[in-house]
């Protein structure tokens, strides 16, 4: 039967063969490149990015990525609903278009409301660690 994966299991040979395999992948990566088309959040976009990155396997969707960010990148100061006060969305924002070369400033990230919402979280994260590593 050629080429294939054999697995002893009672008595019995099974093949896998590789092209079920590659038909099945093919038909995951369709799956993935309908799910860019069919997310419109920004922020849902960033994180399908930020989750194919993570799962390495962002090199399969190169292009839309690429495309997905170009758009973010164009639309920044018009697209500030979706991450008004949200220092999550922010920073995902920020840290995927600087990994994908895009010149961000970090000043004109920072918006006021973001910083006032975040240090209370950011101190009592601070007071956490300290805790942790000083005892």
């Amino acid at each position: 039967m050629g080429q294939g994966l054999k697995c002893w299991s009672s008595n019995l040979v099974y093949i896998f063969n590789d092209e079920l395999y590659k038909e099945g992948a093919s038909k995951l990566k369709e799956e993935v490149r309908m799910m860019f088309d069919n997310v419109v959040d920004p922020l849902e976009k960033l994180e399908l990015i930020d989750d194919l990155q993570r799962l390495g396997l962002s090199y399969y969707f190169e292009d839309e990525i690429k495309k997905i960010l170009k758009n973010i990148s164009i639309n920044l100061s018009s697209n500030v609903a979706w991450k008004k006060d949200n220092l999550y969305a922010t920073s995902l924002e920020f840290r995927l278009l600087r990994q994908h070369g895009y010149e961000v400033n970090q000043a004109s990230w920072i918006r006021m409301e973001t910083l006032k919402q975040a240090l209370p979280m950011i101190a009592r994260d601070y007071s956490t660690y300290m805790r942790l590593h000083t005892t």
